[in-house]
């Protein structure tokens, strides 16, 4: 019993202690207080501090020099005079571009490249190095090694070809003519029916 009547002392002067007024409170020396706006310190800026420099993949530390920027050199502009028997299809791959490449060069060819003209100058847009185009193959002319043929409204690759009793790939060959530029055979072009 002389237990619990020594905790229930213990709690009164806990409780009485707890109870008294703040006259007694001492506040730490050398700190700032809420009442004293003006002592406490503000931060000044660095005029001389060096920035540090980031980019996509690097932070750069002040004094470290970032690597100096290598500028592709630009290609110079070049050009292409249309001649007979030439096809959109046939000039890109020439270039080493796509023909929506050299269509976007030459806004005043249609998208089906039916409206090229001999002795017309086209924009050659600059090859892109990481394309890599198939050689076209390389026909051996020879004088006299076909007839010229005029192609008329309705014509295409196939039906020239079977008109003239020879396979659509030997046309093809012999007026280095790819699938795409099948598709865009102009009224007026001339090709050449192999023997």
């Amino acid at each position: 019993m002389l237990t619990r009547t020594f905790a229930v002392a213990c709690l009164i002067a806990v409780l009485v202690a707890g109870c008294g007024d703040d006259d007694d409170v001492v506040e730490p020396q050398g700190r700032p207080t809420l009442s004293d706006p003006a002592s406490v310190p503000t931060a000044v800026p660095d005029e001389e501090r060096e920035p540090f420099i980031i980019d996509s993949a690097h932070v750069y530390a002040p004094g470290d020099t970032p690597p100096a920027t290598v500028e592709p050199e630009p290609q110079p502009a070049r050009t292409y005079v249309v001649q007979q028997g030439d096809t959109c299809g046939a000039i890109a791959a020439q270039h080493n571009i796509s023909v929506a490449e050299l269509l976007a060069a030459n806004p005043r060819i249609n998208e089906d490249c039916t409206n090229l003209h001999v002795d017309e100058t086209l924009n050659i847009p600059p090859a892109d190095p990481n394309v890599v185009t198939e050689p076209e193959e390389e026909v051996e002319e020879r004088p006299g090694a076909g007839r010229t043929y005029i192609v008329v409204p309705g014509d295409t690759c196939v039906a020239i070809a079977q008109d003239h009793d020879i396979s659509v790939q030997t046309f093809m060959v012999a007026n280095g003519l790819d699938e795409e530029s099948c598709l865009t055979l102009q009224v007026g072009q001339e090709v050449t029916i192999p023997e």
